[in-house]
């Protein structure tokens, strides 16, 4: 096989880009490895469906064995990857695979002369790995009313300073210019808008809510709602977009007349779970319905996990100490609430297994004349 070329992989590509925004005008040697939590890297990759985060996962084991980068996994799950780092010796690989030219001197004296705005003064001493002609523009905005500019969407604001509608939103997930102490959004009047989330008028106007984490499903469960309406709104979720899009649900409600039961049907993988129990914390936080699991759903998905004899059955991982405190992968799979599927999930992810929610596809929705949504139907 040959060796991979991280410019051609989305997830390395956004590692580097993440380097070049903190470390790109860095002229002193670094002392630690640059990383990033796993899920930040998917999230900021826009790798936001269970299939993306796999294949994500079987990429950045092949450049950890050829010396690109180096993870952090979980000491219980080798398959859980917590964090990506750049080894210090690969750098200058990465940088001469990306064409990155470092800067040939550095703008220290410029920080230290310019008369920065009150909530600029930090920048006269801290040790910024940002050209200080792009603070400046920051500092330009509030010293021409910025403070008292109406609040607008973060990009808008990006252009308005910047000239570039993404740079500001780099600045704000990538450097150490926001921090206790330095910028906020509020300093800038600006908001972050989290991607609307696109749906379909039901064909039950009194039903509950559906929303289903990628498109084919959603597209199954739309046509099959035509012919046995059970839905009052049909929500495409969009993978890890939807953990962002909860606060648009009052916009549905809105259209609805009502704020309806709400559920949720994805791959049952860890990070399947993750996204509708984190969902379902927003909108209770938000004084919305908590979003529940389908639970018929994820029940028939379990019918097409391999028996535990299968070749495509891996050996499992060993048990932890029953001691041992609870981990993130607990927590998700607390959420789908039926204690039978909770054991079968966690049976599923032992064996380093996943289960595609297109196994509930047309194929099988044709068949269904009824979703029982009853909980003595699950027990």
């Amino acid at each position: 096989m040959a060796e991979l070329n991280p410019t051609q992989i989305p997830l390395a590509r956004e590692l580097f880009a993440e380097w070049q925004r903190v470390r790109g005008k860095q002229t002193t040697p670094s002392r630690t490895p640059f990383g990033k939590t796993w899920d930040d890297l998917l999230t900021q990759a826009r790798l936001v469906t269970g299939e993306q985060e796999h294949d994500a996962r079987l990429f950045t084991r092949e450049l950890e064995k050829t010396g690109w980068l180096k993870t952090k996994t979980d000491r219980r799950r080798s398959d859980q990857i917590l964090r990506v780092t750049i080894p210090l010796e690969a750098e200058e690989r990465w940088r001469t695979t990306f064409g990155f030219v470092p800067p040939q001197q550095s703008d220290n004296t410029a920080f230290k002369t310019h008369p920065w705005e009150p909530e600029l003064q930090f920048c006269a001493t801290a040790r910024l790995q940002i050209p200080c002609a792009e603070i400046v523009k920051i500092d330009h905005f509030l010293k021409h009313g910025g403070r008292q500019s109406p609040e607008v969407p973060i990009k808008e604001r990006s252009l308005e300073i910047f000239g570039d509608e993404k740079r500001l939103d780099e600045l704000y997930r990538a450097s150490s210019l926001f921090d206790d102490g330095r910028l906020t959004l509020k300093i800038l009047r600006v908001r972050i808008v989290p991607e609307p989330l696109p749906w379909k008028r039901g064909a039950r106007p009194d039903g509950p809510m559906l929303t289903l984490e990628n498109v084919a499903t959603w597209d199954t469960f739309c046509r099959w709602d035509k012919l046995h309406p059970t839905f009052s709104a049909i929500i495409y979720g969009g993978g890890d977009r939807f953990r962002d899009g909860v606060h648009h649900l009052p916009i549905i409600h809105k259209e609805l007349n009502f704020a309806p039961p709400h559920y949720y049907f994805g791959d049952l993988d860890p990070a399947g779970l993750r996204i509708p129990r984190i969902a379902s914390a927003q909108a209770v936080q938000a004084n919305l319905p908590r979003i529940r699991p389908l639970t018929w759903a994820y029940r028939a998905l379990l019918n097409h996990a391999p028996p535990a004899d299968s070749p495509e059955s891996p050996e499992p991982d060993n048990a932890r100490p029953e001691t041992e405190e609870p981990r993130q992968e607990d927590h998700d799979l607390e959420w789908l609430e039926n204690k039978e599927i909770i054991a079968a999930a966690r049976d599923l992810f032992r064996h380093n297994l996943r289960l595609a929610q297109e196994h509930i596809g047309w194929n099988h929705m044709r068949d269904q004349s009824k979703i029982n949504f009853g909980e003595s139907a699950f027990r």
